[in-house]
C-alpha cells in the first residue's frame, strides 16, 4: 500500500532526518574513539565526557547515536555494554 499518506509520512520522516543532520555536531572517529570537533566539549574524546556523569553521559548518546554512523554506533554500543 503505497498510497497518498504513506507517500507523506515518508516525506515528513525524510525532511527531520534532514534537518537532525543539519543540527548535528561535528566529530571525528580517532583510534576507536570519536573526537568532538566544537561545542561546549570540543577538542575532548567522547569516551572522556561519557564517563564525566548521566548529563555528559546523555551528550555524548543524543550528539553522536543519531548521526546514523555505523562507526560511532558500534563505539558506543561497546561503552554501553560494560
Amino acid at each position: 500500500m503505497s498510497g497518498p499518506a504513506s507517500m507523506a509520512r515518508r516525506d515528513k520522516a525524510e525532511k527531520k532526518a534532514k534537518r537532525v543532520r543539519a543540527n548535528s555536531i561535528k566529530y571525528q572517529v580517532d583510534n576507536g574513539d570519536i573526537v568532538f570537533l566544537e561545542g561546549p566539549y570540543g577538542g575532548k574524546y567522547a569516551s572522556q565526557v561519557f564517563q564525566m556523569g548521566v548529563k555528559e553521559r546523555d551528550y555524548v548518546i543524543n550528539n553522536l547515536w543519531f548521526t546514523n554512523d555505523e562507526k560511532v554506533m558500534d563505539i558506543l554500543r561497546k561503552w554501553m555494554c560494560r
